[in-house]
Parts: C-alpha cells; sequence; structure tokens
C-alpha cells in the first residue's frame, strides 16, 4: 500500500523522474553553457569581464534572492502549480535570452531567468520527497544528482562547439525544448492539489529577504571595483546584513514564515548544510578559473576548452553512480569524508599547474577533482535533508540551496578579486613594468600563479570540511534505518 501523497502509478514516479531530471538539466546548463563563453561574449560584446560577468553573476544573484520563497509558495499556491509556472517562465526567458539585442538586454533576460530558476531548484528535491515512496527515494535522488552532474558534464563541451560553428543565441535555445518536456511530464505526473491561501501573503518578508540577499550580492560582485573600505560597499553589506537579521528575527517569530530557521536546530542539517557551501564555494569559481587558464593563458578555443572537461566532468557522474550503488553499503559519514578527501587532493593538484602543463595532467586533476565532489553530494543530501521532519523539509530545501548559492556567488567574487590581486602581485614581484595585458608574457606568468594560489585556497577549504564530516552520525545502512526513513517525506 503507498501511502498518502506519494504517486501509487509507477508510469506516474517515472514521468515526474523525467521532469526533475530535465529540470535539472536545464538548470545545470544556464550556468556551465554561459560560463564558458565568457571569453567570447568579451569579443562578440566588445567589453571587458566587469560587464559581461553580469550575464553569470546576475542570474546566480536572482537564482539566491528567489530560493528562500520556494517553500512559502509551493505552500500556499501547491507544488504542481508552482512548478509549472516557474518552468514555463523559465522557457520563456531562455527565448528572450536568444533574441537579446545587446548585452544589457541579455543580462536583463539572464536575471528574470534566474528568478525562477531560483523557485525550481529546491522544488525538485521537494517533489521527490513529496511524492515518490521511500524505498525509491535514495535511487531517484541519485538519478536528479547524477542529472545535475550531467548538465556541468556535457554543458561546457556542447558550449564550445556552439561557439565555435554557431551563434551565441543557440546556447539559450537549447534549453527550450529540454523545458516543454519538462512540463509535459509534469503535467502528466504531478497531482492537482490546493494551496493554503487563508494567510495573506507577506509581501514584506519577501521584500526583507530578497532586497537583504541582492544587496549583500551586490556588494560583493563590486568589491574588486569599489574596494572592500569604500563606502558602496560598506553600505551594501551592512544594509544587507541587518535585513537578514530581520528577516529571520521576524520568521522565527512568525506562525507561517517564509523560511523556517528551526531546521538549524537538526545538527545533521546543519552540518550538511556547511559542507555544501563548501562545495558550493569549489565549484562556483571553477567556470572562471578554467576559462583563465585553460582559454586565456594557455590559449585554447572555447571548444577545446570544453572538451577537456568532458572526462573531468564525466567522472562526477561516475562519482555519483559510486555514491547510488553503495548508499546502502557505505556509511554517509564515510562516502562523504573520502569524497571531500579526493576533492581536496585534485584542487591541490590543480595548484600546482603551470604554462607548459599538459592537456592529460589537466585532465587527471580536475577528473580526481571532480570524482570526489560526485561521490559527496546524493549522501550528504539525503543525510541533511532526511534528518529533517516532514513538516520542514520544504523549508529545509530552500534552506539548503539558498545557502549554496549565497556562498557560491560571495566566494566567487572573493576569489575573483583575489585573482586579480595575486595577478597584479606576482607581475610586480616577476620585475614585469606597465599595464598587464592579456596575451603577454608578463601576464601569463603572473596570472597561472594567482590561478594556482585559488585552487589551493579551495583544496583547504575542502579538506577542512572533511574533517567536519566526522562529525556527521553513524547511520550506516539507509535500510535499516527507521528513524531516518520516518524523517525524510515531506
Amino acid at each position: 500500500m503507498v501511502e498518502e501523497g506519494y504517486l501509487e502509478d509507477v508510469k506516474k514516479q517515472r514521468m515526474l523522474l523525467a521532469a526533475v531530471v530535465l529540470a535539472g538539466i536545464t538548470t545545470m546548463f544556464n550556468n556551465t553553457t554561459v560560463s564558458i563563453a565568457i571569453p567570447s561574449f568579451m569579443d562578440i560584446f566588445d567589453t571587458e569581464i566587469r560587464i559581461v560577468q553580469w550575464v553569470v553573476v546576475g542570474y546566480m544573484l536572482l537564482l539566491a534572492m528567489a530560493m528562500p520563497l520556494a517553500g512559502y509558495f509551493g505552500h500556499r499556491y501547491g507544488y504542481r502549480k508552482m512548478f509549472v509556472t516557474a518552468l514555463t517562465a523559465m522557457g520563456i526567458a531562455s527565448l528572450a535570452c536568444a533574441l537579446a539585442w545587446d548585452l544589457y538586454s541579455l543580462i536583463f533576460f539572464r536575471m528574470a531567468k534566474g528568478a525562477v530558476s531560483g523557485v525550481i531548484v529546491p522544488c525538485t528535491m521537494t517533489l521527490l520527497y513529496r511524492h515518490i515512496p521511500k524505498k525509491k527515494q535514495p535511487h531517484y535522488l541519485g538519478i536528479t544528482v547524477m542529472s545535475h552532474s550531467l548538465g556541468v558534464a556535457i554543458g561546457p563541451s556542447i558550449a564550445g562547439m556552439l561557439l565555435e560553428f554557431t551563434s551565441w543565441h543557440i546556447l539559450f535555445l537549447i534549453n527550450v525544448p529540454l523545458v516543454a518536456l519538462a512540463v509535459y511530464f509534469s503535467r502528466q505526473s504531478l497531482p492537482a492539489e490546493g494551496g493554503h491561501k487563508t494567510q495573506a501573503l507577506d509581501y514584506l518578508g519577501i521584500l526583507t529577504v530578497a532586497l537583504g540577499t541582492g544587496l549583500i550580492l551586490i556588494g560583493f560582485t563590486n568589491l574588486e571595483i569599489w574596494g572592500v573600505k569604500s563606502i558602496k560597499f560598506l553600505s551594501c553589506f551592512t544594509t544587507g546584513f541587518i535585513l537578514i537579521l530581520f528577516f529571520v528575527f521576524r520568521e522565527s517569530h512568525s506562525l507561517n514564515p517564509l523560511l523556517n530557521f528551526t531546521v538549524l536546530k537538526y545538527k545533521p542539517f546543519a552540518i550538511a548544510l556547511l559542507i555544501n557551501c563548501v562545495m558550493a564555494m569549489a565549484l562556483g569559481i571553477t567556470g572562471i578559473l578554467v576559462a583563465v587558464y585553460v582559454q586565456t593563458i594557455l590559449g585554447y578555443s572555447p571548444m577545446e576548452a570544453g572538451l577537456i572537461l568532458v572526462i573531468p566532468s564525466a567522472t562526477m557522474v561516475l562519482g555519483n553512480i559510486f555514491s547510488d550503488r553503495f548508499f546502502d553499503r557505505i556509511p554517509s559519514k564515510a562516502m562523504v569524508f573520502s569524497g571531500l578527501l579526493i576533492a581536496a587532493l585534485g584542487n591541490y593538484g590543480m595548484s600546482k599547474v603551470g604554462l607548459t602543463t599538459g592537456v592529460i595532467t589537466i585532465v587527471i586533476f580536475m577528473s580526481i577533482r571532480y570524482l570526489g565532489m560526485g561521490m559527496v553530494k546524493m549522501p550528504l543530501t539525503d543525510y541533511g535533508l532526511g534528518s529533517v521532519p516532514s513538516s520542514l523539509s520544504g523549508h529545509a530545501s530552500s534552506m539548503f540551496n539558498w545557502g549554496k548559492q549565497i556562498v557560491s556567488v560571495i566566494t566567487t567574487n572573493i576569489l575573483t578579486v583575489l585573482l586579480s590581486i595575486n595577478t597584479s602581485r606576482y607581475y610586480a614581484e616577476a620585475g614585469f613594468q606597465g599595464e598587464i595585458v592579456e596575451g603577454t608574457v608578463g601576464y601569463a606568468v603572473s596570472a597561472v600563479q594567482a590561478v594556482n594560489d585559488d585552487f589551493f585556497y579551495l583544496a583547504v577549504f575542502l579538506a577542512g570540511s572533511a574533517l567536519l564530516s566526522l562529525l556527521m552520525e553513524s547511520t550506516g545502512k539507509r535500510k535499516t534505518s527507521a528513524n531516518q526513513k520516518s524523517a525524510v517525506r515531506i
């Protein structure tokens, strides 16, 4: 007998999985295909990286601003209606991006796309725990995580080939048919459900969290331009921080909060959230570091850079497969600890690359890096979300993704600033004079050392998160853990 809320029809279960997988692949496309295209956009629109980066950062900014609202809107309007509406809006935004007439219109449509994607990302996990029977949840979660990795794996390669042989507009058009299929499968599988509109919409809470998140991220996005001591940066950061504190206080005392912070009282979730944020930091800067090292320094084309990442990204899928296959045999604690150490080793290897490093060496170190990350994501997600009672799981999913996205944007910009600062420092220390110009020997010598530093910082943080994972409870096999089973359902 299937419990209330779960889909009994196996066909509908698979259609829901297909919808979630397609949504996951599309959201990953939105990041990976565009990140590797940054150097190309600089040439196409004849502008510098601090402007072009908003094609990526603007999307991530609105993504983070919308994520805390997913659980609340799902409860208020029904998850089926919210998911289908958000997918449709993402398809329209993708089409608008493809039709953009200049860089600024492209940035605007990318930001609109980020806003609806911010609702979709937490919703995908919620739908699995809400409608898939318990015994199938680990396997379905594993497939979903693999779909995210698949987007990471094939996104750069597809982007490189499209930029090499077609127009940049195609980068966004390829999302439209994927979204259309996801909408179809969602409508066919998800049951109709009424929302809970008895309580007034919390406009103040929505404004507070969106504005607070936005101001903090805008401040860090412009950190390199404004400087850490500038009035603009300090004003954005301070105001945003105060708004977030107000939001936390207000929601903590609300009977129907937008985001329920009591989920942080559950130790497994709090640990998983912290480690998840470190993973986000390591993945968030990848596109920029690879673009700078492989394309700008070593001189490979976007297509060649994408091909270089095919095997490393595919190892992330292998890591997902490994964690899914041995999920019932290896405790989550051991899987997460091992994966984080492997990822740290790969980043340390990348901190030693240079101007004469061969492609094979780069592929090996990047493969080690991605393999470790692939091993971590599924058991970590299940460990964290599975520890939260069903009444709070929607909020836990929103917070899990919100925290990850905020950390990703902030650390990406901090590491980008450090990349620029260290490049200038190494340029001066090497005795070069004058303006740093890309394509020159001076730039290559100094920039590669700066890239090494960023990879080393990531190695340290991943090693530290491996030590943090030792605090995880040894739950053993999922199928023998009754407490965990009773908690994962939304």
